[in-house]
């Protein structure tokens, strides 16, 4: 785990990401995308596994691309499944296959994807409520903030497990605005009456949580289970209750 300089005041507040950060799919769309193209004899290098994700992350963080599929493939719905056909085969070309050899692979991808969805584990990740918890009875604020693209369904929340533990909730398509930007960090500290340094913002995403927190002025921790990113300056933790113990050395209290 990374460390960084202490702020110059105190932590007042903890914002989270939803997605891959508190809730988890098990197994993970990395896992399955994995597994799914091993079982298709197709082993690569790790080097080349940690290219494709750090290319996937930057592909979330409201990237061209991201952007010019969003425009063509979406609906009233969400997105047409076009979007899943395109998105997997800029995946595969990433690992080398050819723009046609990706699109004719793209669909029965996706299909044997999907399937194995279907029985997958939507859930906390571990430790998620204690942590929430814990920074509660620190007395900090906390919340979340997401770039989903369609708001919360009803009850969303409760049935995660996520009810009462969090003070706030902010999703981007009601803000009209989406991680990296600096406004979609703003917005809630506006609502909250706080400074950028005095909050700290937690997410799975380098360039859409990490970068995007940083150059808006708020400190931030990278959730790095697949160590992706061993060089960036900023905290990286394996699991949500490392947390705790940056947070502690940030405010000046040594170990929790």
């Amino acid at each position: 785990m990374h460390t960084a300089p202490s702020p110059s005041s105190p932590i007042r507040a903890v914002l989270f990401d939803l997605d891959g950060t508190l809730r988890e799919t098990q197994p993970t769309p990395r896992q399955v995308f994995r597994q799914v193209l091993e079982a298709w004899h197709i082993r690569l290098p790790d080097a080349a596994w940690r290219a494709l994700w750090r290319w996937e992350h930057a592909f979330w963080a409201e990237s061209p691309a991201l952007q010019a599929l969003e425009a063509r493939y979406r609906t009233p719905e969400g997105r047409d499944i076009g979007f899943w056909y395109a998105y997997q085969a800029l995946k595969l070309q990433r690992l080398g296959f050819g723009p046609a050899q990706a699109a004719a692979m793209a669909p029965q991808l996706v299909e044997v994807m999907s399937r194995h969805f279907e029985q997958a584990e939507d859930r906390l990740r571990p430790a998620a409520q204690w942590v929430l918890r814990a920074l509660r009875a620190q007395g900090l604020r906390v919340g979340v903030l997401t770039n989903r693209r369609v708001p919360l369904p009803e009850d969303y929340l409760r049935a995660l497990g996520l009810e009462g533990l969090l003070d706030d909730v902010w999703v981007a398509a009601e803000l009209g605005v989406w991680k990296p930007h600096a406004e979609a960090f703003w917005y809630p500290l506006r609502q909250w009456g706080l400074e950028p340094h005095q909050v700290v913002y937690v997410g799975d995403n380098y360039f859409a949580d990490v970068r995007g927190a940083r150059q808006a002025g708020l400190h931030a921790v990278l959730i790095d289970p697949d160590d992706v990113f061993p060089e960036v300056p900023e905290p990286r933790v394996r699991c949500l209750d490392e947390l705790l113990e940056v947070l502690a050395q940030w405010n000046g209290r040594g170990s929790v």
